[in-house]
């Protein structure tokens, strides 16, 4: 049937978001993320909810595991509100080996010419597939954890400089960046002091008062962004994240 204008709709940005939290080690992105409406963790292997906090926990070892416990909560009655996967990385490499039990390869750079990281992409689909029907059938926010490394970036507009970015392959990061709703840089927030030095020179110094600090919005030196009218940044005070946030999610969680 051939669609016409009696067939437009109004849209708007889903009411719960897929969030993908990344930040400096120690920063609070497991403990941001537990303060969402009851939460629910999949842990992949080396990575643990901090000590202070309690939270029920699928720990799996490999894509399977991942999708099982995905299933589990789209098929089974449950209360829980949001689903945490800690941490990208993790996710990666299980998606990776998936990969090659699929492909038989022993690697991935075995195909050469980086097809291995091609290949994944029909594993990581499965997963945000997932995701997504998680999100959008059973009402639930997803968060994904991620760790940071620092690269440089060559902006075509402007010189090379170095930025925080998710620790992922970048062919992943851009796929799964593309897909988050939110994109969220945990930091400490920074203020760089001037002293005089000798000789007439001047000493800069970098200071901080551990305030910490969500980014919510790209700036040259780190990856963010938000589909939800937010701030550029937020300040981050433990027991009182999410409560910053969910004011711009106008039904995330309830």
């Amino acid at each position: 049937m051939a669609i016409s204008l009696a067939d437009l709709k109004k849209t708007k940005a889903k009411p719960n978001p897929l969030i993908y939290i990344y930040g400096v080690a120690g920063v609070g992105k497991d403990t941001l993320a537990a303060e969402f409406p009851s939460p629910v963790l999949i842990c992949t292997p080396g990575e643990n909810p901090p000590a202070d906090v309690s939270i029920d926990s699928f720990a799996v070892e490999t894509f399977d595991g991942i999708v099982e416990a995905i299933v589990a909560l789209y098929t089974e009655d449950h209360s829980f509100k949001t689903l945490i996967l800690s941490a990208a990385g993790g996710i990666e490499k299980l998606v990776w080996a998936e990969t090659c039990k699929r492909e038989g390869w022993k690697t991935l750079e075995e195909p050469g010419f980086g097809k291995g990281y091609v290949a994944t992409d029909a594993v990581w689909d499965e997963l945000l597939d997932a995701i997504h029907a998680v999100s959008r059938d059973k009402g639930m926010t997803v968060i994904l954890i991620g760790h940071t490394e620092i690269k440089n970036f060559d902006d075509p507009a402007s010189t090379s400089y170095s930025r925080y970015q998710p620790n992922m392959h970048k062919r992943a990061g851009e796929r799964v960046a593309a897909a988050a709703d939110i994109i969220a840089f945990l930091n400490h927030r920074v203020t760089i002091k001037t002293e005089k030095a000798a000789f007439g020179t001047e000493k800069k110094e970098a200071a901080g008062a551990g305030v910490r600090m969500i980014y919510l919005e790209e700036r040259p030196g780190f990856i963010a962004k938000n589909r939800y009218n937010m701030p550029d940044s937020l300040q981050f005070t433990k027991g009182k994240g999410y409560t910053a946030l969910a004011k711009f999610l106008p039904e995330a969680g309830k």
